[in-house]
């Protein structure tokens, strides 16, 4: 099996804001904000993201399946995958990677710049750097942004299905081109087509103790250190 869970996190870690360069990149400018403010906004928001992963050559074959579990309030956030979680609040943003038994700690980002999703990041700059075009096409109740991005971009296609009057995404689809270097006149190595499926969303309120960080470390005397369930984790303090 391709070993997809490992790059995952980066995947993870990857809105667009107003471009005036045509009408569709300012309407899509909006309907993004509206998207990103429906599963992020001040209010309790629960989802679950099933990512499928397939080789370009062959998209009908799936590679590797990975879920992740996301509670969301305001600026803070967690979200689980298999063996590692992820926790943001107002102080610290901390990674716990289970399986290498290390935390990794940094500073908490601003509300729009979490790096949840893939089009958390984007932003005019990227726009101008990496799409060429969009499209907007409504299919009764749902609503679809298709972006084409430039030749030299690290993808060549995202498309976000979502409900129109609800914003709420139902999925993302785009292709990562393949990052390895080739020789003119040889075959192109393969991209990943990524499909990113939107589940069980909720509005309902949750335990807000899930955005604290005490149970796995501590501070003290400007020293974060793990806590006595977790001694055997090493801490990468890159909080500054």
């Amino acid at each position: 099996m391709i070993p997809f869970k490992k790059t995952t996190t980066l995947l993870l870690l990857l809105l667009i804001t107003g471009n005036s360069y045509t009408q569709h990149f300012d309407r899509a400018a909006e309907e993004l904000q509206q998207i990103r403010n429906a599963y992020s906004g001040p209010d309790y928001n629960s989802f679950t993201i099933q990512y499928q992963y397939a080789m370009e050559s062959n998209p009908e074959k799936i590679a590797d399946v990975l879920t992740v579990y996301f509670k969301i309030k305001g600026g803070n956030y967690y979200c689980k995958t298999d063996n590692m979680e992820f926790i943001q609040n107002d102080s610290v943003n901390a990674a716990i990677y289970h399986n290498e038994k290390t935390i990794v700690l940094t500073n908490a980002t601003a509300h729009i710049e979490k790096g949840r999703l893939l089009i958390d990041d984007w932003d005019s700059a990227f726009i101008a750097a990496n799409i060429d075009s969009v499209s907007i096409a409504d299919n009764k109740a749902t609503r679809t942004l298709v972006f084409y991005f430039a030749p030299a971009s690290g993808y060549s296609r995202c498309s976000i299905t979502y409900n129109k009057n609800t914003f709420l995404p139902k999925r993302i689809d785009y292709i990562q081109r393949a990052t390895q270097s080739f020789e003119t006149g040889k075959t192109k190595p393969n991209g990943i087509i990524v499909t990113a499926k939107f589940l069980a969303h909720s509005k309902a309120a949750f335990k807000e103790s899930i955005f604290d960080y005490s149970k796995f470390i501590k501070k003290k005397n400007s020293k974060w250190s793990t806590v006595a369930n977790y001694e055997s984790y090493s801490v990468v303090n890159n909080v500054y």
